[in-house]
């Protein structure tokens, strides 16, 4: 969005700022807790996702991955463990004993 302003400068007269000033809405921050015991999707695909970290409480190996995802083909996360993803896809993930896991994701938006 552009949003252009205003200055007074030292004589008094008003210039208006050529260049734009970006004016970005608010991001929301969204939270949660799952147990994940076989595979689930964690977090639907949303385009205004920025990032989500998940958070491994369990004392197994959490698989994550999307389409087609098994412990071969996935990215662990150990218990005990975090780790950041940058992605609008479906977090989808799974696992060969009962989890609990926590996620927190960052989407762009005031109404993300």
């Amino acid at each position: 969005m552009r949003d252009f302003r205003t200055v007074d400068t030292t004589y008094g007269q008003k210039q208006e700022i050529v260049s734009p000033v970006y004016v970005y809405p608010p991001d929301t921050i969204n939270h949660g807790q799952a147990t994940v015991n076989g595979s689930a999707t964690l977090r639907a695909a949303n385009g205004k996702r920025q990032r989500i970290i998940i958070f491994n409480l369990g004392g197994d190996i959490l698989y994550v991955g999307s389409t087609g995802l098994t412990p071969a083909t996935a990215f662990p996360i150990p218990g005990g463990e975090k780790q950041e993803f940058k992605t609008t896809s479906a977090i989808l993930v799974t696992s060969v004993a009962s989890l609990d896991v926590r996620f927190i994701e960052e989407l762009l938006g005031p109404d993300a």
